[in-house]
């Protein structure tokens, strides 16, 4: 099976399910309960000159929100259904999206090439990544940041599987499609602070902010409260990336 199939396809599958249920994917949260709340965190550190690159930006919320601080905005998906779902949210003309697996170093190649170095935002991607594959995607984002582009990143947190175990064991009002996610093809693999940092040595990189934090979900218990998922993000830069 291609490194494709394991991404795009598997996701098409996913939205398809869940467009024929009219129901949102578990991340698809108001901006207001996601992004609204980290943006002043990155916001003094993304270069406003720069192309900005929302990956794995699904049906394409928190890229909306995005397109409205910054004028050049592409977010980027394995999911064909994603994207054409998030290609009808809105015609401003500095939005885009694009179907790219960041498996594909050439496809890379060619957005660097096309856009330059970029800003990125990345929301609860990396932790969906197999392990034996990360290496690869991070080499191909750190394409696409170039030399002066700085990225925020949000990825669930190392105890992800034991959290979600416990939250449908002690919680049988929990939706199927979360516990699904533990036997699915993609199992949720958490992103540990060590990693994070391996992947961006202080050699190359500046870590800005490295924190604990939550994902937002669209879960709701029968207390009411909303479901939020153990996470960590990393807010980094190129040692080489002019000041904002």
């Amino acid at each position: 099976m291609s490194k494709q199939l394991k991404s795009g396809l598997y996701w098409d599958q996913l939205y398809r399910q869940l467009n024929e249920s009219n129901e949102p994917a578990l991340w698809d949260v108001k901006p207001s309960r996601a992004i609204e709340k980290d943006f002043h965190i990155f916001e003094p550190h993304f270069n406003s000159s720069l192309h900005l690159i929302d990956i794995g930006c699904g049906t394409g919320l928190q890229t909306l929100y995005l397109s409205k601080h910054y004028s050049n905005v592409t977010g980027i998906d394995a999911s064909k259904k994603a994207i054409f779902s998030a290609k009808h949210l809105t015609n401003h003309k500095g939005l885009r999206f694009e179907v790219m697996d960041m498996l594909d170093t050439e496809t890379s190649i060619k957005i660097h090439k096309k856009v330059g170095d970029s800003n990125v935002y990345m929301r609860g991607v990396l932790h969906q990544i197999p392990y034996k594959y990360r290496t690869s995607f991070v080499q191909n984002l750190k394409i696409l940041l170039g030399q002066h582009g700085a990225i925020f990143m949000i990825e669930t947190a190392p105890n992800i599987r034991e959290y979600i175990s416990e939250l449908v064991q002690n919680h049988p009002e929990v939706p199927q499609a979360l516990e699904n996610t533990l036997s699915s093809n993609f199992p949720p693999l958490g992103v540990s602070k060590k990693e994070l940092l391996s992947w961006f040595p202080k050699e190359e990189y500046q870590t800005l902010v490295i924190q604990e934090t939550s994902l937002k979900t669209n879960i709701i218990l029968s207390s009411g409260d909303f479901v939020e998922l153990p996470a960590m993000y990393l807010l980094t830069k190129s040692i080489h990336s002019k000041s904002v």
